[in-house]
């Protein structure tokens, strides 16, 4: 598998973090190591690998949590008011389309209205290990209010 983030490091023994492209340790000393990955959005992951001469050495699926997530909002039907919504804190997000950084440790939802719309509610989610997303912002018409 690998890692498929983008600005994944990896840095060995504590060396300089270099580009991560394979799950397969096939550069390394034989003996015991600790690889630390990291990204500018990333939590850092450390593991430990013993490496056998002669033997590659399957990392297998290397995924880093997202610490801080940048969510992408377009506004597809004019006319909705858009807020974003973390419990009783709910902040309008006036102009679109527009950029915002998300710490993850909160738990932000997308909520918008229009009348003669249905309500739109979106968690905004970065738990599947993609640090940047976008998010069209589409109400149904129909729904009363």
């Amino acid at each position: 598998m690998g890692c498929d983030q983008p600005g994944v490091t990896v840095s060995v023994d504590g060396d300089e973090p270099r580009v991560f492209q394979s799950h397969h340790a096939t550069d390394l000393e034989p003996g015991e190591h600790v690889l630390r990955f990291s990204g500018d959005r990333y939590r850092p992951l450390e593991k430990r690998v013993t490496v056998t001469a002669g033997q590659m050495t399957d990392l297998g699926d290397i995924r880093l949590e997202v610490a801080r997530g940048m969510a992408t909002i377009t506004l597809v039907t004019e006319g909705a008011r858009v807020l974003l919504v973390n419990g009783s804190d709910r902040r309008e997000i006036p102009m679109m389309p527009i950029s915002v950084d998300f710490d993850t440790t909160k738990s932000w939802v997308l909520h918008a209205t229009k009348a003669g719309y249905c309500e739109y509610v979106q968690a905004v989610d970065f738990s599947d290990g993609v640090a940047k997303k976008t998010f069209a912002v589409e109400l149904r018409p129909g729904c009363s209010r």
